[in-house]
C-alpha cells in the first residue's frame, strides 16, 4: 500500500505478524531485508509512505528474489502515482 506523505522523502511501514514468522528472528531478519530493499528504491518514492504488509515468510538467500518483487511492486506503485497525478491536476485546473 502507498499513499502521498507531502514531504520530499518516502518513508516505510513493514508488518510481519507472528502468523506469518513464529521466531523474533525470522520477523527481524524479514524487517532489515525489507528496509534494505526500500533504501536502494527510496528515491524514486519519494514523497509517498508505502507500507509493506509480509504475508509469506522468507529465509537468507532470497533477497534477490525479495529485491525483484519489491522493484516491481515500486513501478506499479509510481505508474499509479503518475496516473493520479494527471486525473487530479486536469480537475483542479478548471
Amino acid at each position: 500500500m502507498a499513499a502521498p506523505n507531502g514531504l520530499p522523502h518516502a518513508r516505510l511501514g513493514v508488518v510481519v505478524s507472528r502468523k506469518v514468522c513464529n521466531r523474533a528472528v525470522g520477523r527481524n531478519y524479514m524487517k532489515r531485508v525489507t528496509r534494505e530493499v526500500f533504501r536502494c528504491h527510496a528515491s524514486a518514492l519519494a514523497g509517498l509512505d508505502v507500507v509493506v504488509l509480509h504475508k509469506k515468510p522468507f529465509m537468507s538467500g532470497m533477497f534477490a528474489l525479495i529485491s525483484m518483487e519489491f522493484e516491481e511492486l515500486a513501478l506499479k506503485i509510481l505508474k499509479c502515482r503518475d496516473s493520479f497525478k494527471f486525473s487530479s491536476a486536469s480537475t483542479n485546473s478548471a
